[in-house]
């Protein structure tokens, strides 16, 4: 016998009238034993056990094991884990922008504790100062690129090589002009030991139309607070863009 309660109620005396072999009360509260003959069981360790058991399973049951933990998530009944699935970054200048679309790359000062070798895709947050700039550029998130490879660089001669080595020599040589204006951007400080985090990425895809703006992804306007979020994030930020 299973009694089930969204919140971390004791409903063990309630269970105990039941007359059953075996009962276990499933809470957001601390699993233990709440009597010696009823299991008190968390919602997280029923979340866990379905993600080992979807692992081998059917597309079909993954789906659904994917949407039942969701919905704890959203109800806090479970813990939200941080998704690392899209990287996002501020893009406000005509450098960078013409390197990630003409050149399939974004760079940013490496830090220690960013798990950006474990984002999956880029999506760049175009400002309002480089959107008044480039006819066609609207402010907002717009487009995704895949990950395809991550390497660190100090110097230009080091960033020229991992480029070269994952793209080849034939490949850096037709996008001379756009390495050049890289090369020679002085917000770059190329002729500094600087240490950077390089991400070689696919085809820019249009995903959203229109853009979504920060106010849908934070409480401000400034530069984008957390770095890190899934589709669904985005989507949902998308999706709410006609409310008020």
């Amino acid at each position: 016998m299973i009694e089930a309660k969204v919140g971390p109620t004791d409903a063990s005396a309630q269970l105990g009238r039941y007359p059953a072999r075996w009962r276990a009360l499933l809470t957001s509260a601390p699993a233990n034993s709440v009597r010696s003959t009823i299991r008190n069981v968390h919602w997280q360790q029923l979340a866990d056990c379905l993600d080992n058991s979807a692992r081998n399973s059917s597309p079909a049951y993954r789906f659904l094991v994917k949407q039942f933990n969701a919905h704890l998530k959203e109800h806090h009944m479970i813990k939200a884990t941080e998704s690392l699935e899209i990287y996002a970054r501020d893009i406000n200048e005509p450098v960078s922008l013409e390197l990630f679309f003409k050149g399939h790359i974004y760079s940013c000062i490496y830090e220690q504790r960013n798990k950006v070798q474990m984002a999956q895709y880029f999506a760049p947050y175009f400002g309002e100062k480089i959107s008044k700039r480039q006819p066609g550029i609207s402010a907002g998130i717009s487009y995704v690129a895949k990950v395809e490879q991550v390497f660190d660089s100090e110097t230009w001669s080091e960033f020229k090589d991992g480029v070269c080595k994952y793209r080849s020599k034939q490949w850096w040589n037709s996008h001379d002009e756009t390495m050049r204006k890289l090369k020679q951007a002085p917000d770059w400080h190329w002729k500094e030991k600087l240490h950077r985090s390089v991400l070689l990425l696919g085809e820019p895809r249009l995903a959203f139309n229109p853009p979504i703006r920060k106010e849908k992804l934070q409480g401000g306007k400034g530069f984008l607070g957390r770095l890190f979020f899934s589709f669904e994030d985005l989507f949902a930020a998308w999706g709410s863009l006609g409310e008020s």
